[in-house]
């Protein structure tokens, strides 16, 4: 990798890590989860449950997301002060 990629790595770990820090992101992702678990157990149908299902896996992965890119800015930190 070169060091502008590393940059724009950090840079962009930089901007996710203000919104992680903002209780009211943080809140929001947790009553969507909280949103979808009620939704799966108060589902009447099978097509419900699923539908809520796919939800919880759908955050889970902008979850996994947002990990992603603040680990490679963290290694991107890393990499640029070599």
């Amino acid at each position: 990798m070169n060091r502008f990629k590393w940059r724009q790595d950090k840079e962009r770990a930089e901007r996710w890590q203000r919104f992680l820090k903002d209780e009211g992101f943080q809140a929001a992702l947790d009553e969507i989860e909280q949103d979808y678990i009620r939704d799966w157990r108060n589902a009447l149908t099978q097509r419900g449950r699923e539908r809520a299902w796919h939800g919880l896996k759908a955050l889970e992965r902008v979850r996994g997301k947002i990990h992603a890119v603040m680990t490679a800015g963290k290694i991107a930190e890393h990499k640029l002060k070599d």
